[in-house]
């Protein structure tokens, strides 16, 4: 049922951005040949991966052992039903929903009042849409919340400072790899 909810709703949500787009597809398909989109895309994945492992290590190094969000256990299993149409979901086609719905959508709405309000709206609500309001171990929930708020600060600042080709590839970077990896781990299990 998560896979078929999941699954269904990027792909109308992606079908409706395509639609409202496709007038402007030449100009925004120039705008990925820039030399800084795969480097602000590898540099933006690194920085991600950085602050994981010092962010795991410091809580480590207090006694503390998060597991997976709520979030992150469905979509490992759902890679783990449907590896290859979850890696076009869940690694191409999501971050370019969210990428519409949070950087060009919300972003740009609230940069009219205030770059920095649109910052803090925009990495706040990206995180708690990945957080689980019905789990039964909040404090997991909370604990995650950092690598969601950092990813989305990544992906912001991304986006304002190199444009959209930018933070869709550093987003698509950094769900590509997490989905493989899922791929990779399980097929070696």
């Amino acid at each position: 049922a998560s896979a078929i909810i999941n699954f269904t709703t990027y792909l109308i949500l992606f079908i409706l951005i395509v639609s409202v787009l496709w007038g402007d597809s030449v100009k925004l398909v120039k705008k990925f040949k820039s030399w800084l989109v795969p480097v602000s895309a590898i540099v933006g994945f690194l920085a991600i991966i950085a602050f994981n492992l010092i962010y795991q290590n410091i809580l480590l190094s207090v006694g503390i052992n998060i597991v997976d969000n709520a979030n992150e256990n469905i979509v490992t299993s759902i890679v783990k039903q449907y590896p290859l149409i979850s890696l076009i979901v869940f690694g191409i086609i999501g971050p370019i929903c969210e990428e519409v719905t949070y950087r060009v959508g919300l972003y740009s709405f609230f940069k009219r009042i205030n770059v920095y309000l649109a910052f803090v709206i925009t990495v706040v609500v990206f995180a708690f849409i990945h957080f689980d309001y019905q789990t039964t171990n909040l404090t997991n929930e909370f604990l995650n919340m950092p690598y969601y708020l950092f990813a989305a600060f990544v992906f912001t600042f991304i986006y304002e400072r190199f444009g959209f080709a930018a933070s869709v590839s550093a987003h698509v970077t950094n769900n590509l790899i997490s989905v493989l990896s899922t791929i990779i781990v399980m097929s070696v299990q």
